[in-house]
């Protein structure tokens, strides 16, 4: 669902970069917020960022469509993190996206950081509501109506992104159905994905469960481990098998024929997620674990970022009583 620059006026885009960047900037001073952020948050952050970035660029093709998705992760860093600290990780996954594969444009980060990380962070992922009572079932259902709900918000900003800036030529409600239709459809798969590696966590620490407890125990070194060397697996092993059928967001354009060029334009080391002389699969895979390692070291800073500010004001509050 990534925009680019093609895609996005220069009104709408400076509109939503300054939307998405005040959501970023509240999100980020949310997360210091909290009573004690742990430092187990930025090895989180760290670990979780490197995960969801290596899983968006797994496409897998939606039977029956010719059309492909992948996760967003949204949902699954919220419930892991919170939702303040997974728009400032799923931000970060973002412009690394655009900056380092041109996925996305400059023009455009601020629509994809709105459609993308504040919408199903902070808008769906309430939807979700789970409880330690809930029953495995329960939990699935609701962490698949959140997903949804998310891909659906994101299908109908980005309809009228595109609207409001004058590309889309063919009827508002044909774009907006079909957008609808396959993001639903990405959504819900999305949803089963993120209940199972919920449930996978939940089977063996609850309490890490940011959405049914505190969410500040320390994750145990093998699950941390585990879950970065899953993210160099699909990153670097399993991305240059990824589908490559059209995203929903294609689909949609074809179907409607509308005919737009979605380059972002961005001029970025490893565009397209390859490298320039190297056979695509190999250029691929070092694409991913680049993307990888980057989205890991940063998203841990920004948590370590987190987790200073909250102690010296802590610090300085019990100074003042």
């Amino acid at each position: 669902m990534h925009l680019g620059d093609a895609l996005i006026s220069p009104a709408v885009g400076g509109v939503m970069i300054a939307a998405g960047a005040g959501a970023v900037l509240l999100a980020a001073w949310k997360t210091t917020k909290r009573d004690e952020t742990p430092v187990s948050s930025a090895a989180v952050m760290g670990v979780m960022g490197a995960f969801v970035f290596a899983a968006q660029m797994l496409n897998f093709a939606i039977p029956g469509t010719g059309s492909s998705g992948h996760v967003t992760g949204a949902v699954l860093l919220a419930a892991l993190l919170g939702p303040y600290a997974a728009v400032v990780t799923l931000s970060i996954i973002l412009a690394i996206q655009c900056l380092m594969f041109a996925d996305g444009g400059l023009l455009a980060i601020g629509c994809n950081i709105f459609n993308m990380a504040v919408l199903p962070c902070l808008a769906a992922f309430p939807l979700m509501s789970a409880k330690a009572s809930d029953s495995p079932g329960k939990a699935a259902a609701r962490t698949i109506l959140a997903c949804a709900a998310g891909a659906e918000m994101g299908a109908l900003a980005v309809t009228v992104e595109t609207y409001a800036s004058g590309i889309v030529d063919a009827p508002f409600w044909l774009f907006l159905s079909l957008m609808m239709g396959i993001h639903l459809a990405i959504g819900a798969a999305e949803g089963a994905i993120t209940a199972a590696v919920l449930a996978f966590i939940r089977g063996r620490r609850p309490c890490l469960i940011w959405s049914e407890g505190s969410g500040k125990a320390a994750w145990p070194k093998k699950l941390a481990a585990l879950g970065l060397v899953a993210a160099l697996v699909m990153g670097g092993l399993l991305s240059p098998f990824a589908s490559g059928d059209p995203d929903g967001l294609e689909w949609s354009f074809d179907r409607a024929g509308i005919s737009a060029e979605e380059s972002g334009g961005v001029p970025a080391p490893m565009p397209d997620y390859g490298v320039s002389g190297l056979d695509p699969a190999l250029g691929a895979g070092l694409s991913g674990i680049a993307g990888t390692l980057t989205a890991m070291g940063l998203a841990a800073g920004a948590g370590l970022i987190a987790y200073a500010v909250s102690r010296r004001r802590n610090r300085g509050n019990a100074g003042a009583l």
